[in-house]
């Protein structure tokens, strides 16, 4: 294939190893390019040339816990504030942080796919225990985050998180090839006392590790320990409380807790239980807890009690006992671990972990969610705390049953969407869009109010009634489920009994649907599709529920309550794009519409803007740390205070006449998610296809993430960082009033001690314009553009495609027809593509070299092969 091109490339090493991995070689990436001729009209003296990006992949993407080969670049001390304000690694490290947790409903899919599409064999177990310790409500199926954030409980939240859940785990299957994750049972570690028995009994089953295990000390039971390794995998799994938030009008009531469930069978007597826990090390206080037992078959709590970790005397070598009174009989029962109280932002403590075996052939552990209502009134307990059944603070869910696989978990997921998207009778039934039904959190609060909790996780912006964002996602998912059906990892959703249709008939009604309600046809040439940014109902029940049609499209005139809201998100329309939703070519032209207008605003350093039109101009509440602005005037605009000074807790919207003017701190397209650049727009761009200017977008952003790369590592301060094309930086913020504001709404005044970074730069000289710590990051950019352009797709059965042709390992000059859209935007100066190290399930890792065969690249011919 490089003979065809007329040159000769040997790619040697590049800088830096991968460590571990899934197979041997390290990535790589490339693009063969044509120089520009000499003489245009006969194209004579044009050059190919190789321009490898191979080193700034690694340096973004050598995910390595236990190894890492490169240097880490941390903020402020050695990076600067116009990249981000966090202490945050920007290095090979960045999406592999120790404390981690990959979060579903902070674009969980997208985490995966930067960890797992070349990741090592570490990457791969980071990502399995994303996925088996998300917590899912046992009630309805709604899915939190896994840290254990409030996402969905009491009709709030990031509608998405579901989708990305089980993107994630078709990601993970078809990358690693461990289908045996799904079947597989999680235990904890458990033991209990009875009093004929001189030793512990380990409450676990035939392979538990017996009774030695409750000898050992709790530290030895993770895995890497060297003692207990004949348990498998052990990972370590913590309850959470989260900070408390209350709200009378509307109501609101917040989840506070992620709760830990065992499920044991006692034989004979129980007087005691002892849990492995691992506290937090150093000074760092325990986060209080509440243990429960519950009889599963009387359905009725047994035993509850707190535990005050700082003040407990019942702690040997790891082991809480906890005494029960009176002793327990035999049964089945269930024992929950969670915080004590709701936690607050002020409150240093943290949870203790617990022990889990992430398989085992027996199982009984689940992750749970509850919530607090507004009784309690601080850590101190002085309230009472209840859960969202109004049963005591650790009662464990009665209807939870057993389920603990993966794959049933799964299911209670997909399920709570599908309830979400089913059609009424009247129109024929059947599923369309996820619909989210809770009018205070539809995007543009029908009372008025501003809400203090989001409709998805684009950070935290409501974009609810009718979603794209959350819908594309939706429909993404189904695919997923689709290849996890195939391959036998989940069940058939056609044999559910709520459900009874087949997947792909489910994905063509859902498709369907959303171009019909979202979409809409350019009035005037050029024609073409787009799709609103989501539709608000602005009718509701005295219940506050919203009674707009959820079948029906909006109205020209706005008749039945619906709004259509057009804020030119480039990720949906991407989104759409490479889901084939609306007319093919028609969508492709409005992202081509909206791409160019992105560029035309200006240097971008490679990255293209999420959003055209600033959120708040549809309504500053959309924001939802509007509900910490104070004060405000009643349209929800800052408002001073009648000697002009401010109380800032959130990002600031004022209105155009003010003093400061229209573009307030984190206002009108001066935030990373409205209006500014995230990797993660970008990456979904370049998986949609090439476009104009996608050759140059790539090329820039690999030369400034080199130049960042070089300048931190010399710690070169003695000049502007990316001096010269600072188009991949943050926008400054200007002296005066806005810096100002920026200062007190972070509270910090002249005598406090600011970090600065190299430059003696602060967070408050830049808007968050840009941020790079966000875990997608530059890896998951650079990969896109290859996938996007060759049209790779790795299947959960082991299979790969290539713009939907089927390839085999190894093969040479395979012949791959380019769909029209892509030939219609194939870069000119585009000759060919390298990617190598793309993990194929247990097959190992593959190498794609790939040129166009014709000027007219409509026919790509590639070598494919396997390390």
């Amino acid at each position: 294939q490089l003979l065809a091109l007329g040159v000769a490339v040997a790619l040697g090493p590049g800088p830096g190893a991968f460590g571990s991995s899934l197979a041997s070689s390290p990535p790589r990436l490339g693009l063969w390019l044509i120089d520009p001729p000499t003489d245009t009209t006969t194209s004579q003296n044009s050059q190919v040339t190789f321009f490898d990006a191979s080193d700034v992949l690694q340096l973004f993407g050598s995910l390595n816990k236990t190894n890492p080969t490169l240097q880490t670049l941390m903020a402020p001390t050695g990076g600067a504030y116009s990249l981000n304000e966090k202490r945050s690694v920007l290095g090979s490290l960045d999406l592999l942080p120790t404390v981690d947790t990959g979060d579903v409903a902070c674009q969980g899919s997208l985490n995966t796919e930067a960890v797992i599409t070349m990741g090592g064999t570490d990457a791969a177990a980071l990502v399995a225990q994303w996925l088996v310790t998300v917590p899912v409500d046992a009630t309805d199926g709604r899915v939190w985050d896994s840290s254990g954030q409030q996402y969905h409980q009491r009709q709030q939240g990031a509608w998405e998180s579901a989708a990305e859940w089980i993107q994630m785990a078709r990601l993970y299957a078809a990358h690693s090839g461990d289908v045996d994750l799904f079947s597989a049972m999680q235990d904890r570690v458990l033991c209990f006392e009875d009093p004929a028995r001189a030793s512990p009994v380990n409450a676990g089953g035939t392979d538990a590790g017996g009774a030695a295990i409750c000898a050992l000390p709790a530290s030895q039971l993770v895995s890497g320990s060297g003692v207990a390794e004949n348990l498998g995998t052990v990972i370590l799994e913590s309850y959470t409380g989260q900070p408390f938030v209350t709200r009378d009008s509307p109501r609101l009531q917040v989840a506070g807790a992620k709760r830990l469930v065992q499920r044991f069978t006692v034989n004979s007597t129980m007087s005691a239980l002892r849990l492995p826990l691992l506290l937090p090390r150093g000074p760092t206080p325990t986060l209080a807890a509440t243990v429960c037992i519950a009889d599963v078959h009387g359905e009725v709590t047994v035993f509850n009690t707190t535990i005050d970790f700082n003040e407990s005397t019942d702690i040997d070598n790891g082991w809480l006992r906890v005494p029960l009174s009176p002793v327990l009989g035999p049964g089945v029962y269930d024992v929950g671990l969670t915080a004590a109280w709701a936690h607050w932002p002020s409150d240093a403590a943290r949870p203790a972990g617990w022990p889990t075996r992430l398989r085992s052939a027996r199982g009984g552990a689940r992750t749970e969610t509850w919530g607090y209502t507004h009784t309690d009134t601080g850590p101190s307990g002085s309230g009472t705390s209840f859960d969202g059944n109004n049963r005591s603070c650790c009662c464990v869910q009665s209807n939870a049953g057993n389920a603990t696989s993966l794959a049933a978990r799964l299911e209670r997921g997909m399920l709570w969407q599908l309830d979400l998207s089913r059609r009424s009778a009247v129109v024929g039934g059947g599923f369309g869009m996820l619909v989210v039904p809770d009018a205070f959190y539809n995007g543009v609060p029908a009372t008025g109010l501003g809400t203090c909790s989001a409709s998805s996780m684009w950070d935290q912006v409501r974009m609810g009634w009718k979603s794209a964002y959350i819908n594309m996602l939706f429909l993404q998912s189904i695919d997923a489920w689709i290849e996890l059906e195939r391959a036998g990892a989940v069940r058939s959703l056609k044999d559910f009994p709520s459900v009874q249709i087949d997947a792909t008939v489910i994905r063509d009604q859902v498709a369907t649907d959303i171009a019909r309600q979202l979409g809409y046809a350019s009035t005037a040439p050029p024609t073409d599709f787009g799709f609103y940014a989501w539709l608000s109902c602005n009718l509701t029940d005295i219940s506050g529920h919203a009674v707009c049609d959820r079948d029906r499209p909006p109205t020209v005139d706005g008749s039945g309550g619906q709004q259509r809201i057009d804020v030119q998100m480039v990720a949906d329309q991407a989104y759409a794009v490479a889901l084939g939703v609306g007319p093919v070519e028609e969508t492709r032209q409005r992202l081509d519409r909206l791409v160019a207008a992105s560029r035309a605003a200006g240097k971008s350093g490679g990255l293209v803007r999420n959003n055209l039109v600033p959120f708040e101009s549809v309504d500053p509440r959309i924001v939802s740390s509007a509900d910490k602005w104070d004060p405000t005037t009643s349209d929800g605009f800052c408002d001073p205070n009648p000697d002009g000074q401010m109380v800032y807790a959130g990002h600031c919207v004022c209105r155009n006449d003010s003093a400061v003017g229209g573009a307030c701190w984190g206002n009108f397209g001066y935030n990373q998610q409205n209006g500014g650049r995230v990797f993660a727009t970008q990456a979904t761009l370049f998986k949609a296809g090439p476009y104009e200017g996608a050759v140059e977008d790539f090329t820039d952003m690999v030369l400034s993430l080199r130049k960042i790369d070089t300048q931190l590592r010399t710690k070169k301060f003695s000049t502007p960082l990316l001096d010269g094309d600072r188009g991949l930086l943050r926008l400054r913020i200007p002296d005066g009033p806005l810096r100002t504001m920026c200062y007190e709404m972070h509270h910090l005044t002249n005598t406090t001690p600011i970090d600065r970074d190299g430059w003696g730069e602060t967070l408050c000289n830049y808007y968050k314009s840009v941020t790079f710590g966000l875990r997608t990051g530059p890896k998951n950019v650079l990969i896109a553009f290859a996938v996007g352009a060759l049209g790779v797709h790795v299947d959960v059965n082991g299979t790969v495609s290539l713009h939907g042709k089927s390839v085999t390992f190894p093969s040479v000059g395979v012949l791959v027809s380019l769909p029209p859209t892509i030939v219609a935007r194939w870069p000119p100066t585009l000759k060919g593509l390298s990617l190598q190290g793309v993990n194929v399930g247990t097959k190992g890792r593959a190498l794609f070299d790939c040129n166009v065969t014709s000027q007219a690249a409509t026919t790509l011919t590639c070598t494919i092969s396997l390390d």
